[in-house]
């Protein structure tokens, strides 16, 4: 389950079985054609992603360790203008931890950085992607 689950049903992370320091918390990140959401639909998107965001995930960053994963998806339409604000979010917050899915142009069910050559990169997306690193 992810940090939304244990916070929305309220049960607590017991840090008898694992301590802050031990734990880092890795949530996923989806965007809107991954996993449809009406605050992707909301009038003020992507405005309101940090609230969502915040909500979610980063309320826990001043106890835990945050990284986030498999955030990546197609650079088209909504998925693009919330992808630059999840970057432009990870920046402002320093969050420049994270696992990216995918790499390699073969992944079945995500959008690759890497072309279909296995050589050529997907410059849009490495561009916005390494505004986190400047």
């Amino acid at each position: 389950y992810d940090i939304w689950f244990f916070y929305k049903n309220n049960f607590p992370i017991n840090e008898k079985i694992i301590p802050k320091d031990k734990l880092v918390l890795s949530p996923h990140i989806y965007g809107p054609s991954v996993y449809p959401r009406d605050y992707f639909e909301s009038k003020d998107f992507p405005m309101n992603m940090e609230k969502i965001w915040e909500d979610t995930f980063w309320k826990f960053s001043s106890q835990y360790t945050i990284i986030l994963w498999e955030f990546w998806w197609d650079f088209e339409q909504k998925d693009k203008i919330w992808q630059i604000a999840l970057i432009d979010y990870m920046k402002k917050k320093k969050l420049n931890n994270f696992f990216y899915w995918s790499w390699n142009p073969d992944s079945t069910d995500t959008k690759w950085l890497v072309k279909d050559d296995w050589i050529s990169v997907e410059k849009e997306k490495y561009e916005n992607l390494k505004k986190m690193f400047q």
